[in-house]
C-alpha cells in the first residue's frame, strides 16, 4: 500500500520561524559585559589641581599614565602601585598619589613629598571618559592645560636694551624643593613685580642654586648627589642645561658657593645623614661653566655643614658647621683651602644657620637658630680671625635661618621661619646691629631665604609653606619694608631658596 510522506503545514511554518531567529542570532554582536566591567573608575584624561597649582593627568589601567602643570607642560611619568601612584623625574621618585575612587565626573585625593612627607591635596575633574584605552594620546591631554598666557610671557620692557644708559634685565630665580622645580621670574626694576618665564625648569631633587658672577651660568645641587649646570639666556632669563655638564659630588650636596673672580666654585656635600663632611673645590671653565675637582680636594670636616661663605676679596671661606664657625684662608692661585687660621673654630652654644658678610669685607653676620639671635664678628683683613663685636648677638626672630646684606652695606634683614617674620637691621659703622622701626615684619608662611635685587631696591622671600615668593620695596633711607603690589607670587611647592642675578 502506498505511504504519502508529508508534513502538516503548521509544522512546516514552525521550522521556518525557527530557521529565521537562527539567522538572526548569527549576524548580533556578541555581548562584552566582562570586558566593560574591568574598565576602573580612575581611567580616562582628569583636568584640576595639585594644591594651588593646574594640571592635567590621564591615568589609563595598561599602558602610559602620566600628568604636566601648567608652568612647565612637561610629561611626569606616573606608575601604578597596588592603591598608589609613584611619579618620578629622571628616574627619581619625586611624589607619591593616593586617590579615592572617582565619583561622579571627580577625583580626590592626596600628594605627598616622600623625603619631606608633606602633603597636598588633589582635586580632579574628568574632560574625557573611562573607555578611551590610551588616554595620554587623546587631543585634550596633548593639548595641555590652558591658562592666563600673561602668567608666562616676559614683558618686552624687562628685555629692551637702550643705547647708552639703559638698565640690564635682572631675574630671579627660586628652588622648590618639594616637587623638584625651579622656578625663573623677570623683575619689574620699576615696581619690583615678578613675571615667571616660559620654562621654568624640573630638575629632579633641586635643593639649591648659585649664579656666578658674570650671571651666565648657574649651578643647582640636587639630592641625587650632583651638580647640574644650566646656562642663562641674558635677554629671557630662560634656562637651558648644559648637555653632559652634570657632576657627581656625593650623596648629599648642599650649596655651591662661587668666588668673587667667578672661576671657583665650592660645594658642601654630606656623604651621609650624620658623618663624613666635605668641602669640594672646583675651576670653573670661563667659556663653558664646566667645572673640574681640584688636585688635593676634598677638605674633610666632623661635622654637619649648613652655611658657606668666602669674603669679597677671595681670600678667606667661613663655614658653619655644629654650633662653631670655622676659618680657612684661601690659596688665591689654585683656589685650595688651606689650614684653618688661627683661633679656628668661633663661636659658643648658639647653632649656626646661615653667613653672611658685607660688601666691604669687614664683618660676618650669623643667624643662632636655637637661641633666636643674629651675632656680629668682626673680620681681620690680613689674618681672617673672627671677634665678637661688642653688643652682639642682638634679638631675632623666632628661628631666625638665613640673613643678607644689602649692596650698600647698610641694612641687614634676616628669616624668621618660627613666626613668619623678617627682622630689619641698620648696620652701624662698627658694625653692630640696630633694629629698624616697625621690625619685624610680617611677610607670609614660614620665610624660608631671603635675598636683595642688585639695586638694593627690593628684597625677595622663598615661603616654604605658601608654595610663594614675596617682594617688598626697601626704603633707602630707612631701610622699612612694604610688600609691593600683587606679592606674594606664586611659585613651585615647597621654595626653600631664591637668589637674583643681573646678566
Amino acid at each position: 500500500m502506498y505511504k504519502n510522506n508529508y508534513l502538516h503545514p503548521r509544522t512546516l511554518i514552525l521550522i521556518d520561524v525557527i530557521a529565521l531567529l537562527l539567522i538572526v542570532s548569527c549576524l548580533l554582536p556578541m555581548p562584552v559585559h566582562a570586558a566593560d566591567s574591568t574598565v576602573p573608575s580612575w581611567q580616562g584624561v582628569w583636568q584640576g589641581t595639585i594644591g594651588k597649582s593646574k594640571v592635567m593627568v590621564c591615568l589609563a589601567a595598561n599602558g602610559k599614565s602620566a600628568y604636566k602643570y601648567q608652568r612647565h607642560q612637561t610629561d611626569i611619568p606616573l606608575s601604578r602601585h597596588g592603591e598608589e601612584w609613584e611619579e618620578s623625574v629622571n628616574g627619581v621618585v619625586s611624589g607619591v598619589w593616593r586617590l579615592s575612587e572617582a565619583q561622579g565626573g571627580s577625583l580626590e585625593g592626596d600628594w605627598q613629598n616622600p623625603q619631606s612627607q608633606r602633603t597636598l591635596p588633589i582635586r580632579l575633574k574628568k574632560i574625557v571618559d573611562a573607555d578611551n584605552s590610551v588616554p595620554c594620546e587623546t587631543r585634550a591631554y596633548k593639548s595641555g592645560v590652558s591658562g592666563d598666557a600673561s602668567a608666562v610671557s616676559v614683558p618686552g620692557t624687562a628685555v629692551t636694551v637702550n643705547a647708552g644708559n639703559a638698565k640690564r634685565p635682572e631675574y630671579a630665580y627660586v628652588v622648590n624643593i618639594g616637587d623638584g622645580t625651579i622656578s625663573a621670574y623677570s623683575i619689574n626694576s620699576a615696581t619690583g613685580a615678578l613675571t615667571q618665564v616660559a620654562d621654568s625648569q624640573l630638575v629632579a631633587g633641586a635643593s639649591s642654586i648659585t649664579i656666578n658672577p658674570a650671571g651666565t651660568f648657574a649651578y643647582v645641587a640636587t639630592t641625587k648627589g650632583d651638580i647640574s649646570i644650566y646656562r642663562i639666556n641674558p635677554n629671557t632669563g630662560a634656562l637651558t642645561q648644559i648637555e653632559g655638564s652634570s657632576v657627581a659630588v656625593g650623596k648629599y650636596p648642599i650649596t655651591v658657593t662661587v668666588n668673587p673672580s667667578g672661576n671657583i666654585a665650592y660645594v658642601t656635600s654630606n656623604d651621609s645623614q650624620t658623618i663624613s663632611q666635605t668641602i669640594l673645590t672646583y675651576s670653573i671653565n670661563a667659556k663653558t661653566g664646566a667645572l673640574t675637582l681640584i688636585p688635593g680636594s676634598p677638605l674633610m670636616l666632623k661635622e654637619g655643614i649648613s652655611s658657606f661663605t668666602i669674603n669679597p676679596a677671595g681670600t678667606f671661606a667661613y663655614v658653619a658647621t655644629g654650633n662653631t664657625i670655622s676659618a680657612y684662608r684661601i690659596n688665591v692661585t689654585t683656589g685650595t683651602l688651606l689650614t684653618p687660621v688661627s683661633g679656628s673654630q668661633f663661636m659658643g652654644d648658639a647653632v649656626p644657620g646661615s653667613l653672611a658678610i658685607n660688601p666691604a669685607g669687614t664683618f660676618v653676620y650669623v643667624t643662632n637658630i636655637n637661641e633666636d639671635s643674629v651675632s656680629t664678628y668682626r673680620i681681620n683683613a690680613n689674618t681672617g680671625v673672627l671677634t665678637l663685636v661688642k653688643g652682639s648677638p642682638i634679638t631675632a626672630g623666632k628661628s631666625p635661618i638665613t640673613v643678607t646684606v644689602n649692596p650698600a652695606g647698610t641694612f641687614t634683614y634676616v628669616a624668621n621661619m618660627g613666626d613668619n617674620t623678617i627682622s630689619a637691621y641698620r648696620i652701624t659703622t662698627t658694625g653692630t646691629l640696630t633694629p629698624i622701626a616697625g621690625s619685624p615684619f610680617y611677610v607670609s608662611r614660614q620665610p624660608q631665604s631671603v635675598t636683595i635685587s642688585h639695586a638694593g631696591t627690593f628684597l625677595y622671600i622663598a615661603n616654604t609653606n605658601n608654595d610663594s615668593v614675596s617682594a617688598c620695596r626697601i626704603n633707602a633711607v630707612t631701610g622699612t619694608l612694604t610688600e609691593v603690589e600683587s606679592s606674594p607670587f606664586s611659585a613651585g611647592y615647597g621654595p626653600q631658596s631664591v637668589t637674583v642675578v643681573q646678566p
